[in-house]
């Protein structure tokens, strides 16, 4: 599992935990995609289990190769949205340039199809038929040509996140994707949450792979990485160990919680992982207003939609994106103009999401 030591201005990783064996079969199915011979990956494993920390590790040891990097993130808030993962993802993508220097024809099609959905919304789709079905299914083959194609000419890496919560038109969609990985240089990799597996899980040529919790060794392992310089008490990481089940999200947020509030040896640990990461959350009441409108924006956001949907002043909204960055709940991407965010773990954007007042929950929706 991926740690970091405490004090650092935002979670960084620097050591990876117990995951050897995984790490090493998706560099494998990445060397087979990156030949030309595509390959579909379905990782499953329950919230917290280092799912969201194992794609990011194989990303940061393929960096070197120049993968075009594809992210479809699905979200408990947006599952009756038709295509909110494409949306998502084509918010950070520059249709415009790419429109600029396009492939060919099919690809300039399908780009400025994309572009105008995305500036107008549905109404532009009137023009490509009265049927409804068939403008979904424009949208779709669009769709296709532009995750088949994203640029670069090099191999692809498509991740669709958190699939459990998947709308049906972007179901059909990475099926779609699916069925065309073979003839691409693509590695399609879904996480997902069980108990159940997705469609796409069902193909013959799908590789499976679980993450079941760490063992307990390397669980206090990574508990005494996240103390750092603070010596925890052997009985305080022996009941951190036995307590979080192996899953590295609950281990490391308890050990934060134990050396942030200095409550040990006797202090009492937080029951769950819910409880942990909402105590996270009531620490940074300063925020509170901030992490709430960025949760309505998705796993992912930028200080502009943010300023968008918030009417306080940006200054305000600036420095409490920092303060967020520092206790590790939100990760910055990038630096200068083109800075991204995203939160540390979807469990921490549901938990921000589900403490909003109803009242102001429709206001920023």
């Amino acid at each position: 599992h991926l740690v970091c030591r405490l004090g650092t201005a935002r979670p960084h990783p620097t050591a990876l935990l117990g995951r050897d064996e995984e790490l090493g079969l998706l560099r494998r199915r990445f060397d087979l995609a990156a030949d030309g011979e595509g390959q579909v990956v379905v990782l499953g494993g329950e919230a917290g289990v280092g799912k969201t920390r194992l794609v990011e590790a194989l990303l940061e040891d393929v960096a070197g190769r120049d993968p075009a990097i594809v992210r479809l993130p699905c979200s408990p808030v947006d599952e009756q949205t038709a295509f909110h993962p494409l949306r998502e993802h084509l918010r950070t993508v520059d249709l415009r340039g790419r429109l600029a220097h396009p492939a060919d024809r099919t690809v300039a099609a399908s780009e400025r199809l994309l572009s105008d959905w995305m500036r107008h919304g549905e109404r532009v789709l009137d023009v490509v038929s009265p049927d409804p079905d068939e403008r979904r299914r424009a949208l779709l083959r669009a769709a296709l040509v532009h995750l088949s194609a994203p640029g670069g000419g090099g191999p692809v890496v498509c991740v669709v996140e958190d699939v459990q919560w998947i709308d049906a038109s972007t179901e059909e969609l990475l099926n779609s994707l699916a069925e065309m990985t073979s003839e691409m240089s693509l590695l399609l990799l879904v996480t997902h949450r069980p108990p159940a597996v997705p469609s796409v899980g069902e193909r013959a040529d799908a590789t499976l792979l679980r993450l079941g919790g760490l063992p307990r060794g390397e669980t206090a392992d990574l508990v005494r990485l996240v103390a750092g310089d603070v010596d925890l008490p052997s009985d305080v990481v022996a009941e951190l160990t036995v307590r979080t089940s192996g899953i590295p999200l609950f281990a490391e947020e308890m050990a934060r919680e134990v050396v942030e509030q200095r409550r040990m040896p006797d202090a009492v640990v937080p029951a769950t992982l819910h409880d942990t990461l909402t105590a996270r959350l009531d620490r940074i009441p300063a925020a509170r207003e901030t992490v709430q409108a960025a949760a309505v924006l998705g796993f992912g956001f930028d200080l502009d939609d943010l300023a968008t949907i918030d009417d306080r002043e940006v200054g305000r909204i600036v420095a409490d994106v920092e303060q967020l960055c520092e206790v590790g709940t939100v990760v910055r991407r990038g630096s200068g103009p083109g800075t991204a965010y995203r939160f540390r773990h979807q469990l921490l954007r549901d938990i921000a999401h589900e403490s909003l007042p109803a009242d102001r929950r429709r206001a920023l929706h």
